[in-house]
């Protein structure tokens, strides 16, 4: 009876990972599928709260029309901020398959949509079982 019960319980957190898992990968696919516009502000968010200046910015392949803009939007919000940046865009594609990867002399900051996903897993995790299971604080 009692290794029924763990049997039972065990399949039942498996579903619930699994469920989360494919809410994180929901998430990737709804930033992915931003309009243009909203897409490239969200990634420029990302560059200028990550950059110290100096930096190179690589772009993803997939990414590079549609992040054609990113330039000027990190620039205005650095400006905003009251910083100077001095970022240089390199032609050469960025290893992720969409955002854009940050280098730095001593440093790589993974901005991709999977890493900046990543980076807020925890976080995250918590939201989605609140929001699924009704468990956890659901503060993001």
């Amino acid at each position: 009876m009692a290794g029924a019960r763990l049997s039972a319980r065990d399949a039942e957190v498996l579903a619930r990972g699994e469920l989360v898992e494919r809410g994180l990968a929901a998430l990737e696919e709804r930033i992915v599928g931003m309009p243009d516009a909203s897409y490239t502000a969200f990634i420029a968010q990302a560059v200028a709260d990550a950059a110290i200046g100096g930096e190179t910015v690589l772009v993803a392949a997939a990414d590079v029309k549609r992040l054609a803009g990113l330039e000027a939007a990190v620039a205005d919000i650095a400006r905003e901020r009251g910083r100077e940046l001095s970022l240089r865009f390199a032609a050469e594609p960025a290893d992720v398959a969409h955002g854009v990867v940050l280098l730095g002399d001593r440093s790589r900051n993974d901005l991709s949509v999977a890493g900046l996903v990543g980076a807020q897993r925890e976080s995250l995790v918590m939201s989605l079982a609140s929001v699924l299971f009704g468990e956890g604080n659901g503060k993001a």
